[in-house]
């Protein structure tokens, strides 16, 4: 999800309309509601500093607006999150052999993918396929 929609669905969860949110932030009355719209529909992205200040009156972490796009632990947490809006289906459910959690998308296609993948990283880990045989087919998928 954007910024924007989920600057929406985090308002709407907590049942605020655009207009008392931008007079919360800051921004005059007759300017609230049109600010908050932009940002909703993604006419304008909020700068840091409104972010923040959105986040605080929703009482939201800004990565949960904003989601990262890097790929340290935190910032694959908040990735990890967002997951659920896309498919709420998605069970975690704990390996009864391992213990590990895994995530299970109960979505046909995303499931064939990751056990394809699965199969194809298991192949280039035992040595039947070599490194250049996984990343030729690792970049060259067809989705």
């Amino acid at each position: 999800m954007s910024t924007g929609e989920n600057i929406k669905r985090i308002r709407n969860i907590r049942g605020i309309t655009q207009k008392e949110l931008g007079i919360a932030v800051g921004i005059g009355e007759e300017s609230a509601g049109p600010r908050m719209a932009q940002y909703e529909t993604g006419k304008r992205t909020p700068k840091e500093k409104m972010l923040n200040k959105i986040a605080e009156v929703l009482e939201a972490d800004p990565r949960n607006i904003a989601i990262p796009i890097g790929y340290k632990e935190e910032d694959m947490i908040y990735r990890l999150l967002v997951l659920e809006d896309y498919f709420p289906e998605m069970k975690l459910e704990r390996n009864s052999k391992t213990g590990d959690v895994v995530i299970n998308f109960h979505n046909k296609k995303l499931n064939d993918f990751l056990f394809a993948w699965g199969v194809i990283r298991g192949k280039r880990a035992r040595g039947l396929i070599s490194d250049e045989e996984y990343l030729n087919w690792k970049y060259q998928i067809q989705i």
